[in-house]
């Protein structure tokens, strides 16, 4: 049996979402989706899925006190990752350079809740795992609600390890 991990499965299932299942163009910029993004103009969905953006790979250091993200709603915390990304200038102009950003993934995970109307695990769960009968399958933020989820992980060592689970989304959150 192959053991199915974040690095294998979830960045093609990005492509995959993001080039098969809807009809909108890879082509597409930020612009579209994040009018308020003024940057995004330059930027394209192909661009965030070939990590050639520019988009700063730091997140807020906010997100490194689990106190002040944990007091917040999914909601008010997706604002806050937009709004700090957004203000940040790009490391480099887009399509010119690559460098690998998670951020790039929470767009593209942003942009996937846009067009379908559903939020990210769902869509996920229903498009992807069910189909293909992935039973076992599931989030790093499953674990907070069903510990121990599997052998060996718990939400405790996900934390530990000082991973922040609301920026999992989109970025290898599987």
């Amino acid at each position: 049996n192959r053991i199915i991990t974040e690095d294998n499965f979830s960045h093609p299932a990005m492509f995959f979402i993001k080039s098969r299942l809807f009809s909108y163009a890879i082509a597409d910029t930020l612009e579209k989706y994040f009018p308020e993004y003024i940057i995004g103009k330059d930027i394209t969905l192909k661009n965030l899925l070939s990590m050639r953006s520019g988009i700063v790979r730091e997140c807020d250091p906010m997100f490194n006190n689990p106190e002040t993200y944990e007091a917040n709603s999914l909601e008010q915390n997706d604002a806050l990752f937009k709004d700090w990304v957004f203000s940040r200038p790009l490391n480099f102009q887009p399509n010119t350079k690559f460098e690998y950003s998670n951020n790039n993934y929470r767009l593209l995970s942003f942009v996937e809740e846009m067009v379908s109307g559903e939020n990210y695990e769902d869509f996920i769960r229903k498009n992807i795992f069910q189909p293909l009968g992935m039973n076992h399958s599931g989030f790093k933020i499953d674990v907070k609600e069903n510990t121990p989820w599997t052998k060996g992980l718990t939400f405790d060592n996900i934390q530990s390890s000082g991973q922040v689970l609301i920026l999992a989304q989109g970025a290898g959150g599987i």
